[in-house]
């Protein structure tokens, strides 16, 4: 009885010490995405996989995934939440101790992030600012995208509303307005009102060099994702 005890006892040890340093090592990866992405505060971090020190032995991660606690500032874009993962981590044990880890390669890679109309409409204000054209979002119900454009011409401002397809390529966020108002413009206004009214704006980085892949809209505003297979993400 006394020898299972004390096995028992060893166990509980193992685990905890187990635990302890996969938590450590938690706060370390939320220090760097904190840098990473200039957070206010670290994100809460996750390791996955048992047992963990194992895992540091061989240099591999099964998994590891951070979120915030609330909303954000990641590279001056402000966010509801932010959340990524990484699967299949390789991360050798003498770049860890040695301070030389500079990227990670991964299996798998994803993050995302919520905006509210209102930050959207801030940042494409910023890069819209002395081009007399100012543009507004909201939700148009299920998957679709109001807009309401006021564009500056010779004969004064001319506000219309419409519907927008908002699309993501490589972190650039592109913006088409078709349809409402834009349909019952005069003919001879309406190619050059479209060319005006079609625009891209990048998006910043989110932690860890994710490039944003795609954005989804829903009634508060839109959901921005990355996903990528055998990559390689940054460090700071």
């Amino acid at each position: 009885m006394r020898k299972l005890i004390g096995l028992v006892l060893l166990l509980v040890a193992l685990v905890g010490v187990d635990r302890g340093a996969a938590h450590l090592a938690g706060q370390q990866v939320a220090d760097r995405i904190q840098r990473s992405a200039h957070l206010q505060t670290p994100p809460h971090v996750t390791v996955g996989g048992f047992p963990f020190l194992t895992q540091v032995v061989q240099g591999r991660y099964t998994r590891v995934s951070a979120e915030t606690s609330g909303p954000v500032s990641v590279n001056g874009l402000g966010v509801d939440r932010l959340e990524a993962s990484v699967e299949g981590a390789r991360a050798p044990l003498s770049a860890l101790t040695g301070g030389t880890l500079s990227s990670v390669p991964v299996d798998h890679a994803q993050a995302g992030a919520h905006i509210t109309w209102a930050e959207l409409d801030r940042i494409v204000a910023g890069r819209l600012q002395g081009q007399g054209l100012r543009l507004t979002f909201s939700s148009g119900g299920g998957n679709a995208v109001r807009v309401r454009a006021v564009v500056s011409t010779p004969l004064g401002d001319v506000t219309l509303r419409g519907n927008a397809d908002v699309t993501v390529r490589q972190g650039v966020l592109r913006v088409a307005v078709s349809g409402g108002d834009l349909n019952s413009a005069p003919t001879v206004v309406r190619s050059a009102l479209q060319s005006a009214l079609d625009r891209s704006f990048p998006l910043p980085k989110l932690p860890m060099g994710f490039t944003v892949t795609s954005a989804a809209p829903d009634a508060t505003g839109l959901a921005l994702a990355a996903a990528a297979s055998n990559t390689t993400l940054a460090l700071p």
